[in-house]
């Protein structure tokens, strides 16, 4: 067995208002790496990136939300690091900053933007292939990938990014809908014809769509079903190896 280095970017819950740092869920992967040295190096390279890139005020650390214990420990990194606190850290300017102090900041603040997973290179990673149109299923110019090798989108993964997650999916699909009679379409036109309920998959203008609003989002399985009497499948779930994967 060889183990590879997985770095995934987490998904911070939201109330509102700003993000909060005591819901984070892991979701797409950032990077694969062969050993934990080289992981560990891009890991703080993301974070430190992230750190850079976002306003403190999107989250809870800058809107006074976090615990007092972490606000203690950021005055006190700061005052031994640079001689001074600050009362709004709005005022940081981490351009200013070294790498490894950016980082260190993230870690105290609880900003975990990424996480390195451990994984067995023999594990699959199961992805959606759109035959219409030849390509994988993006989200944000990322591949995703599905817990298994069914149409099965984890809500505890994406969070609060589920219900747009699948919404783009379907629009997705109706971008590539195959088209032709009920005949062409399927070897099985009549039991096709069946399961095209007008709620979830219609056949309009010769061509099969989705209602992309009237789907019950964690409810999938009358699409896969749909998908399965096609003579082309509307997708495909392909199953990767993390190597395969890596190089999407």
């Amino acid at each position: 067995m060889t183990t590879k280095y997985v770095i995934r970017q987490n998904e911070f819950g939201y109330n509102d208002e700003w993000y909060v740092m005591d819901y984070v869920e892991s979701s797409i992967i950032r990077e694969i790496h062969d050993n934990q040295s080289d992981a560990e190096t891009a890991y703080k390279k993301l974070t430190v990136h992230a750190l850079r890139s976002e306003y403190l005020s999107s989250y809870a650390i800058g809107n006074g939300d976090a615990e007092q214990e972490i606000y203690d420990a950021i005055d006190a990194f700061t005052q031994e690091r640079f001689g001074e606190t600050f009362e709004d850290l709005e005022d940081i300017d981490f351009d200013e900053w070294s790498d490894d102090d950016v980082f260190a900041f993230a870690q105290i603040a609880g900003l975990n933007f990424y996480q390195i997973v451990e994984v067995d290179d023999s594990e699959k990673f199961y992805v959606i292939w759109f035959n219409h149109q030849d390509e994988y299923f993006r989200w944000n110019d990322d591949v995703v990938s599905l817990e298994n090798n069914r149409l099965d989108f984890d809500y505890d993964r994406f969070g609060y990014h589920y219900d747009d997650l699948i919404a783009d999916f379907l629009e997705m699909l109706n971008k590539v809908a195959p088209k032709g009679s009920l005949e062409e379409l399927s070897d099985s036109p009549t039991l096709l014809e069946q399961l095209i309920d007008g709620e979830l998959v219609i056949y309009k203008d010769n061509q099969l769509l989705i209602e992309v609003g009237g789907l019950n989002f964690k409810e999938l399985s009358d699409l896969e079903t749909v998908n399965a009497l096609l003579k082309q499948p509307w997708f495909e779930i392909r199953a990767l190896s993390i190597d395969e994967f890596a190089k999407l």
